[in-house]
């Protein structure tokens, strides 16, 4: 019992007088809570950015493959370069599945599961 009394004189001496410890404590929350928030859109604003960047990475990569069989396809006469047939099936299938695979990994690190 003469414990407990020793216990919550020390307690009491160790909270200044006129401090409001519930009051600090809300301040404590209140300033956690921002810069959470804080963080929450900053997170935000760079998976914007790098969002379109991939897009704009998968879009390009897509056009260069596209470009390269119109090319092969109607340039006719005219031809610059003639791929065989096992290149560009070679060509499509690797840019397309890297492109896949650049673009999931991406997007799962920028997005993950919560």
């Amino acid at each position: 019992m003469a414990d407990e009394q020793d216990l919550s004189k020390i307690h009491e001496d160790a909270i200044p007088a006129g401090t409001d410890v519930l009051e600090e404590a809300r301040q404590f929350d209140l300033e956690a809570a921002q810069e959470n928030l804080e963080q929450f859109r900053q997170d935000r604003a760079e998976r914007k950015k790098y969002a379109s960047h991939i897009f704009k990475l998968v879009c390009a990569w897509l056009g260069a493959i596209v470009a390269m069989l119109l090319s092969q396809g109607f340039l006719g006469p005219w031809r610059l370069f003639n791929l065989s047939d096992s290149v560009l099936i070679a060509t499509v299938t690797s840019t397309t599945a890297s492109i896949v695979a650049i673009f999931a990994f991406v997007a799962k690190y920028l997005f993950p599961r919560r």
